[in-house]
């Protein structure tokens, strides 16, 4: 063989020059779901739900009635306006959620054990429903719901 006349350096240049091709690594990821969705349904199978109490709410037309005088009484007043908020009264004052738990507790203790909620008509059943959770401070209270009709009776 003939000599190129290469010297050692540029043939280590054209050697190196020249990449070899792996073949690119795929990665399945099918059985990354698969176990991902088993442990979902195991999961959703095994746990147990939790229901909320169900609050002794009468109806409109057949309720039975409560001697306010005998029961701590919390108004909620309709918004102002359509994006206002309600407003809780406890004894002829403004007060907040948090404030209802405290008021429930203090009344327990001077031996009250019924609870009415009066509401006006535009009051969201949701908004509704954050005052009697956190009127559900004491076990063994009776709930009630008095709705206030339109002449504010």
């Amino acid at each position: 063989m003939k000599n190129r006349g290469l010297s050692l350096g540029q043939a280590t240049a054209i050697r190196i020059g020249r990449k070899r091709k792996l073949p690119e690594a795929d990665l399945d990821i099918t059985p990354m779901i698969d176990v991902t969705f088993l442990l979902l349904i195991f999961f959703m199978v095994t746990s147990t739900m939790s229901s909320q109490k169900d609050l002794d709410v009468p109806k409109a037309r057949h309720g039975t009635n409560v001697e306010e005088g005998a029961a701590i009484m919390i108004l909620v007043h309709s918004p102002r306006s359509l994006a206002g908020e309600p407003t809780i009264e406890l004894q002829g004052k403004s007060a907040s959620l948090e404030e209802v738990g405290e008021y429930v507790k203090a009344e327990v203790g001077r031996g009250k054990r019924e609870v009415i909620v009066k509401a006006g008509r535009e009051v969201p059943h949701a908004f509704v429903q954050q005052v009697f959770r956190a009127a559900n401070v004491v076990e063994g209270l009776s709930f009630s719901l008095g709705v206030q009709d339109k002449t504010g009776s």
